[in-house]
């Protein structure tokens, strides 16, 4: 690991300028500034307090810490404050929330042999250096907000054993080694002392800069039209399961899988025959990125035609591309459905860039309905930009209407899946992902079971958060706006959005219990699947 000279730090006035140009991000950018002020009660324009805690800084890294929290305080998903370091230090081994008690989940034996490090998958972590697990994890949620509480509380016990400097400032104060308590699943308590690994060069200070009387303008970020489609929570997630391929839990017995063993598969599916003598199909979305259309294609007419209902996972999905999310859908709506709308907050370079967009869209290759989308954005775009903080109406994702038709042949005929549909989601399941299973839920075409998601509802891109410091913020510049109003029963105003509120199930199972880390979710699939039966014999009475 490199470890660079100390520099001196940053001047008070470059904090307050940095600090400053960090809020007007969230003056000029931020979709959701009126809502949260409303939903949770945070002002990010409120910065008096924040300037007393910046002028009583001692040190760069605590001036850091202070605009992490600024962010995190949004409760947004989407919305994070980066660090422009490659330092990350880990334990391995990962740990999360079962049943209320801090579990191991995943051991990298390679670097833990077992007769050094005698505990197991299903055991419980204690403490790390003498200090309670759950307390350090408190320590860390500071610094990400997630919509979803319970998300914020599993996002924070990543980062016992995984500390990302772009994430945590002072992740580089870390020891060699650590010393672990483990609760055995007999009660036995086990002490460890486990090695960081340790990568990448830490990010101290800022270095040493003069001030001056002006500062640079920030440049044209450009590609607006693919940045507005883009609906995927920052950094990774070192939950089990988050982004893979196969489930995280295992198919029940007898369970015939079709495609997840190739190297090109976008895809984990197969089928299910249930003791009653149904045939479920099960389809997991990893994401909403690069995803096979001809793959999809040939399960959903492999699925109509040998199935009576589908299950699609979309557990610890964290999203991705709104279009490609549409295009899955039309595969699974029969006529056609309702998308979401995207409400915009319009600025000019947006505006510019999309109407520069428009005049290469040949040039890009942009099909008939992108270029109707971006002529339909542009028009609604100069309408919002005369107005104070304004947005555009709800505006389509991807074409020049909400209505969106389902896939079809040549001929006209219809391809979607016909057959009763389930959707698995949990609270990491997020951003595209909540859209895939709002529009689901919204047009009655399936069954919501599992957790409710993230909550993470905007399109999100990065921009520059500081002159000196040379930080980033992601921030989420559009509003996910739903077919209908969700209640969410006191804990948010009624609202037709997925930020903060999320999508709520209307089965509701948590895997997160210690019997399903211990038997690969055996009692969840089995009861998911019984549902699932139910649900089909519902829909043909």
């Amino acid at each position: 690991m490199l470890v660079l000279p100390s520099f001196a730090g940053l001047a008070p006035e470059q904090k307050l300028l940095d600090f400053q140009n960090l809020a007007a991000l969230f003056s000029k950018r931020y979709a959701f500034w009126e809502w949260k002020q409303t939903a949770i009660q945070y002002d990010s324009l409120d910065l008096a307090p924040w300037i007393e805690r910046i002028n009583a800084s001692k040190s760069d890294l605590e001036f850091f810490e202070i605009c992490s929290e600024y962010v995190a305080r949004n409760q947004d998903g989407h919305t994070v404050f980066l660090l422009p370091s490659d330092f990350e230090a880990a334990l391995p081994f990962d740990v999360d929330l079962y049943g209320g008690s801090i579990l191991v989940d995943a051991i990298d034996r390679s670097k833990l042999p077992a007769g050094q490090f005698p505990f197991a998958i299903g055991d419980e972590l204690v403490s790390i250096d003498g200090v309670a697990a759950a307390e350090v994890a408190a320590g860390f949620r500071r610094f990400r907000g997630e919509g979803n509480s319970r998300t914020a509380v599993r996002e924070s016990l990543e980062f016992l054993t995984w500390r990302p400097q772009y994430v945590i400032p002072r992740a580089h104060e870390v020891a060699d080694s650590a010393s672990v308590i483990i609760r055995k699943q007999n009660g036995d308590l086990l002490s460890l002392t486990i090695p960081w690994v340790k990568t990448g060069t830490p990010y101290t200070e800022a270095g040493p800069s003069p001030v001056p009387t002006m500062g640079a303008k920030a440049a044209n970020p450009g590609g607006m039209l693919r940045r507005l489609q883009q609906f995927r929570v920052p950094a990774r997630r070192f939950s089990t399961g988050v982004d893979t391929l196969k489930p995280v839990f295992s198919m029940p017995v007898g369970f015939q899988q079709r495609l997840g063993s190739g190297p090109y598969d976008s895809y984990y599916s197969g089928t299910y025959t249930t003791p009653a003598g149904l045939t479920i199909g099960f389809l997991r979305i990893p994401d909403f990125e690069y995803l096979s259309t001809t793959q999809l294609a040939t399960e959903i007419k492999y699925f109509d035609a040998n199935t009576d209902g589908l299950v699609i996972d979309v557990m610890r999905n964290p999203g991705g591309d709104g279009c490609t999310t549409e295009s899955v859908l039309r595969y699974l709506n029969p006529g056609g459905f309702h998308s979401v709308g995207i409400k915009i907050r319009m600025t000019w370079d947006i505006l510019a860039g999309l109407e520069q967009e428009l005049e290469l869209a040949d040039l890009y290759g942009y099909t008939d309905e992108e270029i109707a989308a971006l002529q339909e954005m542009i028009a609604q775009g100069k309408k919002a930009f005369a107005e104070s903080r304004g947005f555009t109406t709800p505006l389509p994702l991807c074409s020049a209407s909400l209505d969106v038709d389902s896939a079809r042949d040549k001929t006209g005929k219809d391809l979607a899946y016909s057959k009763p549909i389930m959707v698995l989601t949990d609270e990491l399941s997020a951003s595209a992902a909540e859209i895939f299973a709002a529009i689901l839920q919204d047009e009655k075409r399936a069954l919501v079971y599992g957790y409710r998601t993230d909550g993470a509802g905007g399109a999100v891109t990065k921009f520059p958060a500081g002159v000196y410091m040379e930080a980033y913020a992601n921030l989420a510049w559009s509003i996910l706006v739903r077919k209908q109003t969700i209640d969410s029963g006191g804990e948010f105003p009624a609202m037709p959005y997925i930020e903060n509120i999320g999508v709520r199930p209307d089965r509701s199972d948590d895997f997160m219990k210690p019997e399903n880390l211990l038997d690969n979710g055996k009692a969840f699939v089995s009861r998911f699947m019984a549902a699932m039966e139910e649900h089909i014999r519902s829909r043909r009475q």
